[in-house]
């Protein structure tokens, strides 16, 4: 399902979960300013081909945003200095978010056409849970540039007082639809100044955990950040749509 990359062109098609500690070097601060630049061309380089490897989760119709904006969101790496963080929807300063798949059951390949009936029975499921009811559900995407592997999918947004049922109903449905794991959106915040007298400014940090379907277990946690994504290939389109549909 929805968190597993596939390698293709391996024979041996192993299933790998997304890999999150990049720790590339920091770049260290040069008075010259044209070595200054370059490092940061450098870094910049970096980490478009490590975004490049990553999987990303893509998202349209998100609440509060534009018509056809997108947002893109990566684990935060260590050089996200070097990143240009976009702002994140309110929705997710104010809502746990829960992301899943009706794609590839037991992770095993299926064709596009099986996936697409799949997804319409996932999202019938979702907009027919009653107790607690979602907020929010929209439109969610994961895929890997590299690998040329892309899962469809849904975000499933449950107000604060109603994460901890919500999260067991999105869980019992990734059991039904026979997936391995959710994505859990949940905002945490942070107060961005030591000085407790001050009255520092609370800041929202988006982490996210993967979670085990069978057991609930928290499989692992990353923070997360918003990236513009400019790569126009189809892998990253909302509207995308394999060569041979009937293929898995």
């Amino acid at each position: 399902g929805m968190h597993h990359r596939k390698t293709s062109s391996s024979s041996s098609s192993k299933n790998s979960f997304i890999i999150s500690g990049f720790c590339p070097t920091v770049f260290s601060k040069h008075n010259n300013k044209q070595q200054e630049d370059k490092e940061m061309q450098r870094g910049i380089k970096e980490i478009s081909e490590m975004v490049w490897n990553l999987a990303v989760d893509g998202m349209t119709n998100v609440p509060g945003c534009s018509i056809g904006e997108m947002v893109y969101l990566i684990p935060k790496m260590e050089t996200s200095n070097t990143i240009k963080s976009l702002e994140l929807p309110k929705v997710f300063s104010e809502c746990h978010i829960f992301a899943l798949t009706g794609w590839n059951p037991k992770a095993k390949p299926t064709s596009f056409q099986q996936n697409t009936q799949a997804n319409a029975e996932l999202h019938k499921s979702i907009t027919s849970l009653t107790n607690p009811k979602p907020k929010y559900v929209w439109d969610a995407f994961g895929f890997n540039e590299k690998e040329h592997w892309r899962e469809n999918g849904f975000c499933v947004a449950f107000s604060e007082e109603d994460s901890t049922k919500g999260k067991e109903s999105i869980l019992e449905l990734g059991k039904v639809f026979q997936q391995e794991a959710i994505y859990h959106y949940y905002p945490t915040k942070i107060n961005t100044n030591p000085n407790p007298n001050s009255g520092g400014t609370e800041e929202i940090e988006l982490k996210r955990n993967v979670v085990e379907c069978s057991t609930g277990n928290i499989m692992n946690t990353n923070e997360i950040t918003r990236i513009d994504w400019t790569s126009h290939s189809k892998w990253s389109l909302p509207n995308w749509v394999p060569d041979d549909p009937k293929e898995k």
